[in-house]
């Protein structure tokens, strides 16, 4: 078990550079390039997500197998939701910058931002009674505070890794 988290550790240590990669792209729907970062630094952080969870809850090699499927399943899930949710995003911006802005125009996105919005929630929810079935309440607890903090940790470290970028372009 302990070679497999120094795997795991070894690939996202060699992968980070992706992540700053992929928070550099302001916007991702409008550059195809960017989005093949995104994907791979995505793919990344989820690795980070299996290591760090590995650890946190002290899984064995058996509850390994149990759970990794259940996450990849709504990971993948979550991707597809995020990347409509972007694309969205994208298309109301896109929309704003209409000198008259057709309002059924802005209602069906702003729609399809909240089903894409309900679909995470949805997908969210899912998982964790899928997890629920499987760990048992003191790993749940840890599970939900692991969630938290690795939340957190990736957004400050996507927002240290823009701020980083505008210094760099503003030099």
């Amino acid at each position: 078990m302990k070679a497999l988290s120094q795997v795991f550790f070894l690939f996202f240590f060699l992968s980070m550079p992706a992540v700053h990669l992929a928070a550099q792209t302001a916007d991702r729907a409008a550059r195809p390039a960017a989005k093949s970062q995104a994907e791979e630094a995505r793919e990344r952080v989820q690795t980070l997500r299996v290591w760090r969870l590995t650890k946190a809850l002290d899984l064995d090699e058996k509850m390994c197998a149990i759970v990794y499927p259940v996450l990849s399943r709504y990971d993948k899930r979550r991707a597809e939701a995020q990347r409509s949710l972007t694309t969205g995003m994208a298309e109301l911006r896109k929309a704003m910058a209409i000198a008259n802005k057709p309002e059924p125009l802005l209602r069906s996105i702003l729609d399809g931002l909240e089903r894409d919005r309900r679909t995470l929630q949805d997908i969210n929810q899912e998982e964790w009674t899928a997890l629920k079935k499987v760990f048992n309440v003191e790993q749940q607890a840890k599970y939900v505070i692991f969630q938290q903090e690795f939340n957190q940790e990736i957004t400050k470290m996507i927002v240290n890794a823009r701020e980083k970028n505008l210094e760099q372009q503003g030099k």
